[in-house]
C-alpha cells in the first residue's frame, strides 16, 4: 500500500548549513530537524514488512528524507537538487512538467516520472536519484502531489512577441534563459565586440538572427508584408559555421537549449510543431544533425509561410494552425537545396545563402566564442526587445523604409524578378544592426551592406532562369546536334543563322536533359525573358514546318540567345552545318587544326600540328 499524507505542498528550497553527499546521510541538530520537519512531507512507500517511510523535504543540499535515528536527528540523501517550474499542456491535453536545474530548464512529459522510468529520466538531464529502499518510488509521489498545486500552463504558449491584455510583451519567462557570467552588462558588450570585430560574416549571422525580433515586431505593430526567411551557411568544416549559430543562439538562450539551438531531424511536422511557438526568436540548426530523408525545400516553403497546414482533428474539425515569425540559420558543407534548378528559384528568396565564409579567426578565437556563449547567454535578446518597447514602432518603420529604399537604389543594375522580396530580408538585417548599435554592439553597416550587394549578385545570377537554361540548351544542341532530330535553322544568303525552330517534343527532352522536370517552367522563362518568340498574343506555340513535316514547336529569337550565350555563326554554327547530314565520326582518324573542335563534337581525332601527335576519343557529357 502507497500512500502519502495531506499537507500543503510547494517546491520551497529550504536553505540549510550542512551538505550530503550521495547515497549518504548527515547528522543534524535537533533544532535543524524540527525546522525542517514543518516544509516536509510523509510518503509510506510498500506493503507489510518491506513498507518504508520517507519524510521529504526540498533543501539547498539536495532532495532529503529526514528523521530520527537511535540517539540523533539525521538527512539522508535521496536526490540531487532541481526545481519544477511549471505544469503545461499540449494541444492532445498530454501534460509535461518544466524542471530546471543549474539554470537550464527540461520539458518532461508526466508519465517519465512514474516509478519505473523517473530514475533514468532524471539521471539523463543531470540529476541523480536514489534507488535504496524504493526511495525513487516516493520521490515520484512527491512530484505527483507537488504538480497539482500549479496551475496548468498552455504549452503552445508562443516564445518572444505575445499580446496580453491586448498589450504587446517580450516573454521574459525562464523558457529563454538569462545568465550573465560577466561582472557588468558593460563587461559582458565589451567582450562580446571584441570578439566579433573586424569579422563581417559572423557580425552577419548575429544580425540575422536577432532580426527574427525585429521582423516579428514590426509585422505586430505595422503590419509590414515580409515572411520569414532563412540564412544557410555553406562551405568546409573548420570555417566557424556551428561556433557562429552556437553564438547567434546564446544571443536569446544557452546554445545547450533546444528551443533555439535545435537538431534537424524528426518528421517534418514535429519540426514544424517546435517551430510553431516562435515569434520573434530564431532557431538554428546545426549541419552535423541535417537529415536527408526530411523534404528541406517543402520545409523551407511552409517556414516562409509562416504557419502550418490546414489539419483535422479526429472528430473531423479543423485542428489549430501554428504559426511563427522568425529567422531560422542553418549550417551545412553541401547546399540545403539546388537553387539552380528552376523549380526551386522560388527558395532562393526564402533562404539567403553564404557560400564559403569564415567565421572565426583561428581555432583558438572559436574556442574563446565558444566559451564565452556558455557562460553569457540571454542578455542581447531581451535587450533588443526593451529598446523596441520603448522606441516608436513608426521610427522603427522607417528606419526600415530607408535602408530599402538605399538597397533599391544599389541594386538597379543587377535587378532581378526576386529583388523586391530579397530587399525586404536585407533591409530587416540592417535596421536590426542599427538597433543593435544603439544597445552597444558595435556593427560595421557599411560591411553587412556590402554582404548583402554580395548575396544579392550571387541571387540575381540563379534568378535570370532564362538566361541560365538558354545557355545550358545551346551548349547541349552543340555538344550532340548528331543525335538530335526536330531542329530546323534559317539563315541569311551568308550563312548566318538568324533564328532556329525546335519542334515540342524535342524541347522537351533537351530541358529535361538540363535538370527541369517541367517543360512548363523552362517554356514561361525563355517567353519572359524573350528568348522564344511569342506568335501571337495568350500563344505559347508557334506552328512549324520541320522537314516538311508541320508541327507545334518554339521558335528562338537567336539576337536575344547570342546576347546571353554567344555568337551562334563562326565555329560553332559552321561545324553544325558541315556535320549535320553525314556521319564524321567513322573509324578513319580524322585530323583537325586543333582540338576545340574535337572536344564540341566528340569522337576519334588526331592532333597533327605538333611535335608528337595525339589521337584518342573525345567525349563532351550535357
Amino acid at each position: 500500500m502507497e500512500y502519502e499524507k495531506d499537507c500543503i505542498l510547494t517546491d520551497e528550497v529550504v536553505p540549510v548549513d550542512f551538505t550530503i553527499c550521495m547515497n549518504e546521510q548527515a547528522v543534524i541538530s535537533v533544532s535543524e530537524y524540527t525546522r525542517l520537519k514543518c516544509k516536509s512531507r510523509e510518503y509510506n512507500v510498500g506493503n507489510g514488512k518491506n513498507m518504508c517511510t520517507f519524510d521529504l523535504v526540498h533543501t539547498s543540499a539536495g532532495m532529503v528524507d529526514i528523521g530520527i535515528g537511535t540517539s540523533e536527528p539525521f538527512a539522508r540523501w535521496i536526490a540531487d537538487s532541481f526545481t519544477v517550474r511549471a505544469v503545461v499542456v499540449d494541444e492532445k491535453n498530454r501534460h509535461y512538467a518544466e524542471i530546471e536545474k543549474d539554470e537550464k530548464c527540461v520539458r518532461i512529459p508526466f508519465e517519465n516520472l512514474l516509478p519505473e522510468k523517473i530514475c533514468s529520466t532524471l539521471f539523463s538531464n543531470g540529476i541523480a536519484v536514489c534507488r535504496t529502499n524504493n526511495a525513487h518510488k516516493a520521490l515520484s509521489l512527491h512530484l505527483q502531489h507537488l504538480f497539482r498545486n500549479f496551475a496548468v500552463q498552455d504549452a503552445s504558449q508562443t516564445l518572444g512577441w505575445k499580446y496580453k491584455n491586448q498589450v504587446l510583451t517580450w516573454d521574459a519567462s525562464k523558457t529563454l534563459l538569462q545568465h550573465l557570467s560577466e561582472p557588468s552588462l558593460e563587461a559582458y558588450l565589451s567582450k562580446l565586440n571584441a570578439l566579433i570585430q573586424d569579422m563581417a560574416a559572423l557580425q552577419f549571422v548575429l544580425c540575422t538572427a536577432a532580426t527574427s525580433t525585429v521582423l516579428a515586431y514590426l509585422h505586430n505593430t505595422e503590419k509590414i508584408p515580409v515572411a520569414s526567411f532563412g540564412l544557410s551557411l555553406v562551405g568546409t568544416s573548420s570555417t566557424g559555421k556551428t561556433t557562429a549559430l552556437q553564438l547567434a543562439a546564446s544571443l536569446y538562450s544557452s546554445p545547450d537549449d533546444e528551443t533555439v539551438f535545435s537538431g534537424f531531424y524528426g518528421t517534418q511536422n514535429a519540426l514544424l510543431y517546435l517551430l510553431g511557438r516562435h515569434h520573434g526568436v530564431p532557431i538554428c540548426y546545426d549541419e552535423s544533425t541535417i537529415q536527408n530523408g526530411i523534404n528541406k525545400s517543402a520545409f523551407i516553403y511552409t517556414f516562409a509561410e509562416g504557419k502550418d497546414k490546414l489539419r483535422l482533428n479526429q472528430d473531423s474539425t479543423l485542428k489549430e494552425r501554428n504559426s511563427w515569425f522568425c529567422t531560422c540559420l542553418f549550417s551545412a558543407e553541401e547546399y540545403l537545396v539546388d537553387l539552380t534548378r528552376n523549380e526551386n528559384l522560388g527558395l532562393a528568396a526564402r533562404i539567403l545563402t553564404m557560400e564559403h565564409c569564415t567565421y572565426t579567426k583561428d581555432s583558438m578565437h572559436a574556442d574563446q566564442i565558444k566559451v564565452f556563449s556558455s557562460k553569457n547567454f540571454g542578455i542581447v535578446g531581451t535587450l533588443l526587445a526593451d529598446n523596441l518597447l520603448k522606441a516608436k514602432s513608426t521610427e522603427v518603420h522607417q528606419m526600415f523604409q530607408l535602408h530599402k529604399n538605399d538597397l533599391l537604389e544599389r541594386f538597379e543594375k543587377s535587378k532581378c524578378k526576386l529583388t523586391e522580396r530579397l530587399v525586404n530580408n536585407y533591409a530587416l538585417i540592417l535596421t536590426t544592426a542599427d538597433i543593435l548599435n544603439a544597445i552597444g554592439l558595435r556593427m560595421d553597416t557599411e560591411a553587412l551592406c556590402h554582404i548583402c550587394e554580395e548575396l544579392h549578385k550571387q541571387t540575381a545570377v540563379t534568378a535570370t532562369l532564362g538566361k541560365n537554361l538558354v545557355t545550358n540548351i545551346f551548349n547541349y544542341i552543340c555538344c550532340e546536334y548528331r543525335h538530335l532530330k526536330g531542329i530546323k535553322w534559317t539563315t541569311d544568303k551568308t550563312g548566318i543563322p538568324l533564328k532556329m525552330d525546335m519542334v515540342e517534343t524535342t524541347f522537351s527532352a533537351i530541358v529535361a536533359k538540363c535538370g527541369i522536370t517541367e517543360p512548363k517552367i523552362a517554356v514561361n522563362a525563355l517567353l519572359e525573358e524573350g528568348f522564344i518568340i511569342r506568335p501571337e498574343k495568350g500563344r505559347k506555340k508557334t506552328k512549324l514546318s520541320i522537314d516538311g513535316v508541320p508541327c507545334y514547336g518554339y521558335r528562338f529569337d537567336l539576337d536575344k540567345v547570342n546576347a546571353a550565350f554567344g555568337q551562334i555563326d563562326d565555329a560553332v554554327y559552321s561545324n553544325i552545318k558541315k556535320y549535320k547530314n553525314s556521319n564524321p565520326f567513322s573509324d578513319a582518324v580524322l585530323d583537325i587544326v586543333n582540338d576545340e573542335e574535337a572536344v564540341i563534337h566528340a569522337g576519334n581525332y588526331r592532333v597533327a600540328d605538333s611535335k608528337k601527335a595525339i589521337s584518342g576519343t573525345a567525349v563532351l557529357l550535357p
